[in-house]
């Protein structure tokens, strides 16, 4: 990953702190600490102005969506309010409340990704990835509170990653970058990244989950290494290790496939999305 030294990576942070003021970057430092590095690592072809836009929906869904959808103290129904907001901004049927900083911004990544993207191809699934991200955060910590209580037994590990993979919004992000590399994929390219992306985010949903656990058990939400496989045995870090790299090269095999040469830039920036982003977590937490 890139150091604080690199050009790229002070003028994002700059940009960052600039536009967050100085209550939201001590909200969060090491989010402002290595959000631009690695959106520079990910992202090293594409102008300033990309960057930036991709680093701050990176914070938004980190530090914003995140924080809403895992708080413990939200009841299901505020849960739900947040899924909702988010259906009705990204489907422009009203104006964000100019208040409401979390719709507001959410308004225009959206604006964004449409106007950079021709087609709309990569706009829909953008709009869709994050929507399904939200009701899979909604779903994750309604269960957490619900095994907490007593009410719910633990999922084992595979019925836990089906859900906190989406949870994990890695999707959004990539079609994000799509549209800003700016090729014109047909659809059975996307259909094809589409599953390789799929595959991405379980490697990304187990890589974040090893060094978040501690935090996890804390404030009692579902973490894979507290759970069990299909067979009941405990999962270890030596099986999740080893499903990284499966669904890791699972990924970057399905890539392989596109049989398109004029998309090698946007096959190379998933790419290297993927690895830059597992690089990220084995920092460690970014909380």
């Amino acid at each position: 990953m890139l150091e604080l030294a690199d050009p790229a990576v002070r003028r994002i942070t700059r940009a960052l702190r600039q536009g967050a003021g100085r209550e939201r970057v001590r909200a969060a430092p090491r989010l402002y600490a290595t959000v631009p590095a690695s959106i520079a690592a990910v992202a090293p072809r594409l102008d300033h102005a990309a960057q930036l836009w991709l680093a701050r929906y990176t914070l938004w869904s980190v530090h914003a969506l995140d924080d809403m959808l895992d708080d413990p103290d939200r009841t299901p129904a505020e849960l739900a309010d947040v899924a909702t907001l988010v259906r009705t901004i990204t489907a422009g049927l009203c104006p964000p409340d100019p208040r409401d900083h979390f719709a507001v911004e959410l308004s225009a990544f959206v604006a964004a990704v449409r106007a950079r993207d021709s087609g709309g191809l990569i706009a829909d699934r953008f709009v869709a990835s994050l929507r399904d991200a939200v009701e899979a955060g909604v779903a994750i910590t309604t269960l957490s509170a619900r095994v907490r209580a007593g009410e719910a037994e633990p999922p084992d590990m595979g019925e836990y990653v089906a859900v906190a993979a989406r949870d994990l919004n890695y999707k959004s992000f990539a079609y994000a970058l799509l549209a800003f590399v700016g090729d014109d994929p047909a659809p059975c390219a996307l259909d094809l990244w589409d599953q390789a992306l799929s595959a991405g985010a379980v490697a990304l949903r187990l890589a974040n989950d090893r060094p978040s656990v501690d935090r996890d058990r804390a404030a009692g939400r579902l973490n894979v290494l507290d759970l069990r496989t299909g067979m009941g045995t405990p999962v270890t870090d030596a099986l999740v290790d080893a499903q990284i790299r499966y669904h890791a090269r699972h990924h970057d095999a399905l890539l392989a496939r596109t049989c398109d040469r004029t998309l090698h830039a946007s096959v190379e920036a998933l790419r290297t999305c993927l690895a830059q982003s597992l690089n990220l977590y084995r920092v460690g937490d970014l909380r």
